[in-house]
């Protein structure tokens, strides 16, 4: 009997083990833009850094702006919406929140609206700013002017 229950104490023991050394690590935030990536310059983040703030202050939505360098395994999805959940991204009780993500080396990119913001930026208008705005900018190669430009769109359609 002694031997099942230490038994069942390594399993249980290796299942927490494996549990916390696969747990996601998100990146600490920086401000509103948080350039992991090295997209931006300097100058190009600390402007849109500072027109989300006054953009925040006028209409209490919170959107912030991330460039990775990876996804670390996880979809675009699952992983914009973990990093919005650990970062607390919007008001608190309003759920405001936008992050528009964008990881180069996957080729990916996404505009996470929480549920607060989602009658006013749907996932289709959401699309259409990917589509519109950002991709066509990425696909000649410039990816800084795709993410300044989507992160207006965003808030463009949100202040309306």
């Amino acid at each position: 009997m002694k031997t099942i229950r230490n038994a069942v104490f390594v399993v249980m023991l290796l299942l927490v083990a494996t549990a916390t050394a696969y747990a996601q690590q998100y990146p600490k935030p920086t401000g509103y833009v948080n350039d992991f990536a090295d997209l931006l310059t300097r100058e190009q983040g600390m402007s849109l850094n500072e027109e989300l703030v006054a953009f925040e202050k006028k209409t209490m939505i919170e959107i912030a702006v991330v460039t990775v360098s990876g996804l670390n395994n996880q979809s675009i999805e699952d992983y914009t919406r973990g990093l919005a959940k650990e970062w607390g991204v919007g008001k608190r009780g309003q759920n405001n929140g936008v992050v528009f993500l964008i990881a180069p080396k996957e080729r990916k990119m996404r505009i996470e609206t929480a549920s607060g913001a989602r009658s006013i930026l749907t996932d289709s208008r959401a699309d259409q700013i990917r589509d519109n705005t950002v991709l066509p900018r990425f696909k000649v190669g410039n990816m800084a002017q795709g993410i300044i430009d989507g992160a207006h769109d965003i808030m463009r359609i949100l202040e309306a």
